[in-house]
């Protein structure tokens, strides 16, 4: 769960960074064409989704992994 809760956020900071990095020139070309379009983050919602995604498929994985091992050790 850790391990994907690690990934939601490296994630979400690779795309903040982005964003932050791309607005600028975004902008400036955007403009070029008489457009307003504007680059934006993922917001609160989005953070709460990559979080909450992340250390689902962190435990979903450990789970499947643990259960497979624990069926190979297990006496029949």
């Amino acid at each position: 769960m850790w391990y994907g809760l690690a990934g939601g956020l490296t994630a979400g900071a690779i795309v903040a960074i982005a964003v932050g990095t791309l607005s600028t020139p975004v902008q400036r070309i955007s403009g070029l064409y008489g457009s307003q379009f504007q680059l934006e983050g993922v917001g609160a919602a989005g953070w709460l989704a990559l979080l909450a995604g992340g250390a689902a498929l962190g435990w979903l994985g450990s789970f499947i992994v643990a259960t497979r091992e624990l069926r190979e050790i297990e006496p029949k």
